[in-house]
């Protein structure tokens, strides 16, 4: 096969927007598409040279396989051995198991599949994972188990036969990424069936480029083919973003891009000249050592820092990360190439006896939950702050509430709220039981206790909707239900999105993407008033506890930080003052100033948790939360008695 440095230029193209969004330049934010670019190059040359072989008769499954190991494990490897002692050193016990379990996967090619089940790609807690890039590996790797394979058996029905089996499994691939990108965005982004379409595009461009030379056409539309595939790679790049429904039609842009440009840029054309530079072809030999390590990289500097580094240390970063790819492509990836200097059974012994020590590091990681004894085991415990208690909150399978308090108590209050409800239950039960008193909580994660609210997306908990009706249904009839507490993290619901978050979660069919929208707005305090009225009708009277403070990192995870590197308990840079709080919550505040009414007490958490100007997120017994926003055990405990109070006032006052 014929080397084609425009090629080696759009690997380059492709590797630097992945690092730059990786880096946060909010520039490239749509710099992930440079991934759907490398399947395209991926597909086009592996399918080009099992096609020249199979033509030749020469093609073997032992050699393709070698040549993907020595193409692959040598810097994989080498990257994973250099994560070690930083994780060792640097990550805290949870990171660690998580990382161990990444070991284990990228071992078996399978670390698509727990990144899957861990989190979304665009999800803050990805950014930490220094293998979270290696997803991409493992999917080209399930797809090479079985294509060559595929290739071997429709050898024998000709060529058109075997194109048109893979155009019907591309457009079904293609339209199950098209589904999954707003049913279940997080499998359609990770996984094969949804991504092979991508990879598959590239191996149809090897055929057509099999079956005639390089454009055919003239010169004039050739460049303004190629021409135009780059602007459509450009244009992902910059206009897409994580709020982007991925990788359904959308994702054509840059893979259609990558196949204009390998079919129409040939030798004679402006684009290949320019793709074919001396600067784009060196970074683009040495893209996949960058590739491979710019995530640990980038990952191990966010958990070193208390903070978000800066522009200019990613940029120091990337220097770093370009000089390692260098290193490692030079003394590592180009050698292991050649079977002169690096033989079969030299590459399957290292590759081996490496690949067993990372599995086993992982199994013990993951075993141990993260080597926790390397540190302080007051470390460990600012980590891992109680937690309620999941089998206070148990429901039956007909039951839409449980009891929480004295079980032999009638319940006369309800509390209906999302996650942030049920992270008070074991407070509430024990200090309900002391008072000889119980309650009924409804709580659904990600449902607003709110009427008629909710959203009919089936991957944004459409079940919530009828949830809360059911719930609601159930309080309002029962005469004993005296009082009704509404929990939730409120903002969430007014602005469509969770704190930091550029996704918006649409919570209502109706929401504006842009957050600021006052219908967004509007649409809340229509199913306030609806949800108000409706309990005031009921005779109930009601308190509405106000969002808790929340933050942009995992309150105990910086803590424990903190106090590893610099001896402290306290949150340093990531405090919460009176005017973030209130910006954060201006529309819920001024839908809650309308709801001046006996029957309504207000429970002030900001008043609780932020009693000067700066909010206290722990004391000497540990972290008042146990992530970025729900309250541990030792948060829960400081909040309750103040819902109960707020309780107590709002019967005091009707009379009840």
């Amino acid at each position: 096969m014929e080397y084609r440095r425009e090629i080696d230029g759009l690997r380059a193209i492709a590797v630097l927007p992945v690092m730059l969004f990786h880096a946060g330049f909010e520039t490239f934010s749509g710099g992930f598409v440079g991934v759907d670019v490398f399947f395209v190059i991926s597909g086009y040359l592996i399918t080009s040279i099992i096609a020249a072989e199979l033509e030749k008769g020469t093609f073997s499954i032992a050699n393709f396989y070698e040549r993907r190991a020595r193409r692959i494990l040598p810097v994989l490897l080498l990257v994973q051995l250099t994560c070690l002692p930083f994780a060792w050193l640097w990550l805290l016990p949870s990171d660690m198991k998580d990382f161990s379990q990444s070991l284990v996967a990228v071992a078996a090619f399978a670390s698509n599949v727990l990144f899957w089940h861990k989190s979304g790609y665009f999800d803050a807690a990805a950014e930490f994972r220094p293998l979270l890039h290696t997803w991409s590996l493992a999917l080209e790797e399930q797809f090479y188990v079985l294509f060559p394979l595929v290739l071997v058996a429709f050898r024998s029905v000709g060529r058109r036969a075997t194109l048109a089996a893979m155009g019907l499994l591309c457009a079904i691939s293609l339209g199950l990424a098209q589904r999954g990108a707003y049913t279940d965005p997080t499998a359609s982004f990770y996984l094969l069936p949804t991504r092979g379409w991508e990879l598959l595009l590239g191996a149809l461009a090897a055929f057509c480029s099999q079956a005639a030379p390089r454009c055919k056409l003239g010169k004039a539309s050739c460049e303004a083919g190629g021409w135009t595939g780059l602007a459509l790679i450009v244009f992902a790049m910059f206009s897409y973003s994580k709020t982007t429904p991925y990788p359904g039609l959308y994702a054509l842009a840059p893979t259609v891009g990558a196949v204009l440009i390998i079919l129409l840029a040939n030798e004679k054309t402006t684009l290949a000249k320019f793709m074919g530079n001396k600067v784009l072809v060196g970074l683009g030999l040495m893209s996949y050592s960058a590739y491979l390590w710019h995530q640990p990289v980038f990952a191990f500097a966010r958990h070193r820092s208390l903070t978000e580094p800066d522009q200019s240390t990613f940029i120091a970063l990337m220097c770093l990360t370009f000089i390692l790819a260098f290193l490692s492509w030079r003394f590592i990836e180009t050698p292991a190439r050649n079977r002169q200097t690096f033989s079969r059974q030299a590459l399957i012994t290292t590759g081996l006896v490496l690949t067993l020590v990372l599995v086993a590091f992982g199994l013990m990681g993951h075993r141990t939950s993260g080597y926790p004894s390397r540190f302080p085991d007051v470390v460990a415990g600012i980590e891992n702050p109680p937690d309620n208690n999941p089998s206070i909150c148990k429901k039956s399978r007909n039951q839409k509430f449980c009891i929480l308090g004295h079980a032999s108590a009638t319940a006369n209050m309800a509390m209906l709220g999302d996650s942030h409800s049920y992270k008070l239950g074991e407070e509430l039960s024990k200090q309900l039981g002391t008072l000889k008193k119980s309650m009924h909580l409804y709580d659904g994660s990600w449902c607003a206790p709110l009427m008629d609210f909710g959203t009919s997306h089936p991957s944004k908990r459409p079940e919530c909707r009828q949830y809360m009706e059911d719930a609601f249904k159930q309080v309002i009839e029962n005469k004993d239900i005296a009082t009704v507490i509404l929990v939730a993290e409120w903002s969430n619901y007014t602005t469509g999105q969770r704190w930091g978050d550029d996704g918006v979660a649409f919570y209502t069919d109706s929401f504006s993407k842009e957050t600021s929208h006052p219908e967004n707005i509007a649409t809340v305090e229509r199913a306030f008033n609806r949800t108000i009225s409706a309990l005031q009708a009921a005779n109930k009277t009601i308190v509405i506890v106000k969002s808790t403070p929340e933050y942009s990192a995992m309150v105990p995870k910086y803590l424990a930080k903190n106090y590893l590197y610099n001896g402290e308990l306290n949150m340093g840079q990531y405090t919460v003052n009176a005017s973030t709080y209130a910006q954060r919550n201006m529309a819920i505040e001024r839908i809650f100033q309308k709801l001046n009414h006996p029957d309504i007490q207000f429970t002030d958490t900001f008043s609780i948790f932020c009693p000067t100007s700066v909010c206290e997120v722990a004391n000497e017994r540990g972290a008042f939360y146990s992530d970025s926003n729900h309250l541990s055990l030792l948060g829960s405990a400081r909040l309750v008695p103040f819902i109960i109070r707020s309780a107590e006032a709002t019967s005091a006052t009707s009379g009840r």
